[in-house]
Order: C-alpha cells, then sequence, then structure tokens
C-alpha cells in the first residue's frame, strides 16, 4: 500500500511542474523540480528496509554524487538556450550525467572513498 501512495504524490508532484510554470513561473516550477521527492523516497524504503545506517550511507553518497545533477541541469540549459531540440538536450543531460558519475566512480575507486 505504501508503494502505491509514493507512486501517487510523486506523480502528483511532477504534475505540479507544468501547472506551476504555466501559471505563476518557470523559476518557481524549477524550484518545485528541485524538490527531492525521488531522495525522500528512497531513502525511506532504504530505511524501513535496512535502517538508519543505511540511510546515512544513502545520504553520504548522494552529497557525493550532488554534481551529477548539476552536470545534468547545465547541459540542458545550454543545449536548450542555443536550440537545440528537447529531447536531444535531455540526451545531452543525461550523457553529462553519466559522465560525471563514471568520473566520481573512478575517483571514489582510485582514492578509496567507498
Amino acid at each position: 500500500m505504501r508503494w502505491i501512495l509514493y507512486f501517487i504524490g510523486g506523480g502528483a508532484l511532477i504534475s505540479l511542474v507544468p501547472l506551476v510554470g504555466s501559471r505563476l513561473s518557470p523559476q518557481i516550477a524549477g524550484l518545485i523540480l528541485l524538490f527531492p521527492i525521488v531522495t525522500l523516497v528512497g531513502l525511506s524504503f532504504l530505511g524501513v528496509e535496512s535502517g538508519r545506517d543505511a540511510v546515512a550511507t544513502g545520504a553520504v553518497s548522494a552529497i557525493r554524487n550532488m554534481p551529477t545533477v548539476l552536470a545534468f541541469l547545465v547541459a540542458v540549459y545550454f543545449a536548450s538556450r542555443n536550440g537545440v531540440p528537447l529531447p536531444v538536450s535531455f540526451l545531452m543531460g543525461i550523457l553529462a550525467w553519466l559522465i560525471v558519475a563514471l568520473l566520481i566512480a573512478l575517483l571514489s575507486s582510485w582514492l578509496s572513498l567507498n
């Protein structure tokens, strides 16, 4: 049952983004996009399944990997600002995310941060 509630809650929040963007402002819609619903739900599941220590470890990992989100957003911003079609802009953002994620994983492994 809780999975259904998480699904509905997450979907409702995502559905607000275009509504807020068109009625209020794209800046407020951008703030809603950064609401940590996926992180909250993921850490909640992790906590229920594995406990507080797993949540703490997951939170630290998320902090360490925050540059991936920044890379995604920067790539999408510059691509869309320069006339790149949105699907391609999003693919470029995903590629940027993957590259940074790989670099973080390699650096973490090299520095033995795991």
